[in-house]
């Protein structure tokens, strides 16, 4: 599939700003070191022309830019540089990153369809980076792609050191309500979490794991599959803890078959802290406020029956937020010394080579199907390939069932895709 690059251009807030710096908070110099996001796909009006079609598409374009312009005046921050020595964001109005592409295909092409396709819809890092100076980083990029059909897929990517998928999700709905004229609806944040948790001197940022030859799959588990995960499972386990169970179980079994023994499995989750652990200052807070839950599998105390695993996977996160809300009423140095654990935990497991991990992030219930410029909500909404083994969980459109993007080395996702469980419940 042919992606033409049509134009490369930082796009500016619209009124010059003249805003004092944003300092990151410790919990953004743990966050991974690398961009993150989605891609938003949006199809042409129903039975339009050629001529309809080319109008609307162009039409679409200048709106996009401009209400961007219009959003960087609220959402400041993004439109700067993220300066690694300094520890900070540069409020200097230098702008986004915002490609134009044009695309040699139909959009029904990718929607539902191609995933090993995906990554050449975003920018690529060396693309991001060359609007950079080494030091100082751009913070937002953005990839416009133009079908041949009119279509329009819109990647929207944040560099993880400053935000999350809390700060990414606000910021694009800030977007799409300014574009369709809904600017007093938008939720503005605040920018002083880095005031309130500081960034650690001596806190070196996570470099982020490479894994080479890593090869992503879809599957989905929709609303009929769920109902009957729950019907087998039994008890109250969110479709959320069935479905990561599922799929923890089955790489349990994965590393069995390659192993040829039964080892133990960290699922790593996680978590997002703001409204529940007591810091009202962090509820809604540009950056990234969120730590690591893991669940541990071990062979002979743990059972590996779906509804056991669920349920370890369940309390770790309980257990996770009592213990930072406890941390945060006992004061700033607890609360960092439990989120630093927390963070380092995984890693410090796996130094023994009989531990496996993997992570698996959920962003369902984030309201990411409610883009509107005002031509329509997407009719998809997607992650993308990672050269690293990660897993992603999304609602599917209608908000019942969820979307599993599993990411593994090449021989291992061959062994998972056979998992009797996997080929049940999902398509």
């Amino acid at each position: 599939m042919e992606v033409k690059i049509l134009s490369r251009k930082l796009i500016k807030p619209s009124i010059p700003t003249s805003q004092k710096n944003i300092k990151v908070s410790f919990i953004d110099q743990l966050a991974p070191t690398e961009y993150s996001g989605w891609i938003f796909y949006y199809p042409v009006a129903k039975n339009a022309s050629d001529d309809t079609t080319n109008i609307e598409s162009s039409n679409r374009q200048k709106q996009l830019e401009k209400s961007l312009a219009e959003t960087l005046t609220i959402f400041y921050p993004l439109a700067g540089r993220y300066s690694k020595d300094e520890c900070l964001i540069e409020c200097n109005s230098e702008g986004v990153v915002y490609l134009e592409t044009r695309v040699g295909a139909q959009l029904a092409r990718i929607v539902h369809g191609e995933p090993e396709l995906l990554h050449l819809l975003v920018p690529e890092d060396e693309e991001v980076g060359s609007f950079g100076n080494g030091t100082a980083i751009p913070v937002l990029a953005l990839q416009v792609n133009v079908f041949e059909c009119g279509g329009i897929a819109i990647s929207v990517q944040i560099f993880h050191g400053i935000g999350d998928g809390f700060t990414l999700a606000a910021f694009f709905d800030a977007w799409t309500k300014t574009s369709r004229g809904a600017v007093g609806e938008i939720n503005r944040l605040s920018f002083e979490l880095g005031s309130v948790i500081p960034a650690r001197s001596s806190q070196e940022p996570k470099s982020t794991p490479r894994t080479k030859k890593v090869v992503t799959r879809r599957f989905v588990f929709d609303g009929t599959s769920i109902k009957s995960l729950k019907a087998k499972v039994g008890g109250t386990k969110t479709r959320v803890e069935l479905v990561s169970a599922l799929i923890w179980r089955a790489l349990i079994g994965v590393s069995q078959a390659k192993h040829g023994y039964l080892r133990a499995y960290q699922l790593v989750q996680p978590t997002g802290l703001r409204r529940k652990i007591g810091l009202p200052e962090s509820d809604n807070a540009f950056g990234n406020f969120f730590t690591l839950s893991t669940a541990l599998f071990l062979p002979g105390q743990s059972k590996m029956e779906l509804h056991d695993l669920a349920g370890l996977a369940g309390d770790a996160i309980r257990n996770t937020l009592a213990s930072c809300k406890e941390a945060m009423l006992a004061g700033e140095e607890d609360f960092f010394r439990v989120v630093d654990k927390l963070f380092a935990e995984p890693g410090e497991r796996s130094v023994d080579e009989e531990v496996d991990f993997y992570a698996i992030t959920s962003l369902c219930r984030f309201p990411l199907y409610e883009a509107d410029f005002g031509w329509g909500k997407p009719v998809w909404v997607s992650t993308y390939d990672k050269p690293r083994e990660v897993a992603n969980l999304f609602d599917t459109k209608c908000g019942m069932g969820i979307e599993a993007w599993v990411r593994l080395d090449e021989q291992d996702m061959l062994h998972f895709q056979q998992d009797k469980d996997i080929k049940a419940f999902s398509s």
